[in-house]
């Protein structure tokens, strides 16, 4: 470590040159670097909401959940399923490995969609993605 400095003491010249030139190749590397502020994230989330008015937790979750649940777990690239059952819907959030295209799981999930039966209190089921940009940057709640 001492050869390393006595060398740079000893000859400032090439000193000074070694840091310009570290110099100028951070500003080059600076003036190529581009910086967005916001920039586009798609997460490979979908949310799955289905309403079911009239009918009970306990209904929704024998007659819709269990059966979309075994159905949407044979899903290709599938991280993590999870389902909240709650009187009059239920929801599914379903996070994808980051490989994964978020238009082809939709259409899977709406394939899987169409071989469970679903009750005919069942209304249409809703396919969301989630998008952060939609988020609110600052929520306040006054009471």
């Amino acid at each position: 470590m001492t050869t390393l400095i006595d060398f740079f003491i000893r000859r400032p010249i090439t000193t000074l040159c070694l840091n310009g030139g570290i110099l100028l190749l951070g500003l080059f590397c600076y003036t190529q670097t581009s910086i967005d502020l916001f920039p586009p994230v798609n997460l490979p989330t979908l949310t799955l909401i289905i309403p079911a008015p009239g009918l009970s937790s306990s209904d929704i979750s024998e007659k819709i959940t269990k059966p979309l649940e075994e159905q949407l777990n044979t899903l290709p690239k599938l991280k993590q399923l999870r389902s909240e059952t709650k009187p009059n819907e239920v929801q599914f959030l379903l996070k994808f490995h980051w490989n994964t295209s978020i238009d082809f799981s939709a259409m899977a999930v709406r394939e899987a969609l169409k071989m469970v039966s679903l009750p005919t209190e069942a209304h249409d089921p809703i396919l969301l993605r989630w998008n952060p940009a939609q988020d609110p940057i600052l929520r306040a709640d006054l009471s």
